[in-house]
């Protein structure tokens, strides 16, 4: 994909933010379905930064924190993901 303007990257950027934010608000649920309170508000916490730095993007504020964010947030939300992936697993169900 060939990136035509400044605005067309800002937008990508903002999307991906805005996909991550959703992905960290269902592994929160899961986290509270676990009783992992602190798990939880962390990720929902998570989300909330990466919807505000998607706005500042969108914004044309530079992207650098962006991505070290993105960067932050995609390991957190993945790891997060297979820990309660086998304890859904360990519990023989599904959410």
């Amino acid at each position: 994909m060939i990136i035509t303007s400044m605005t067309e990257s800002n937008t990508i950027v903002h999307e991906t933010l805005i996909d991550l934010a959703s992905s960290a608000d269902r592994q929160a649920a899961r986290a509270a379905y676990f009783n992992r309170v602190a798990a939880s508000a962390t990720l929902f916490a998570l989300a909330d930064d990466l919807r505000s730095m998607a706005k500042k993007v969108l914004d044309g504020e530079p992207e650098s924190n962006a991505f070290d964010l993105l960067d932050r947030g995609r390991a957190h939300v993945a790891t997060t993901a297979l820990q309660f992936d086998r304890l859904t697993l360990a519990g023989g169900g599904e959410l």
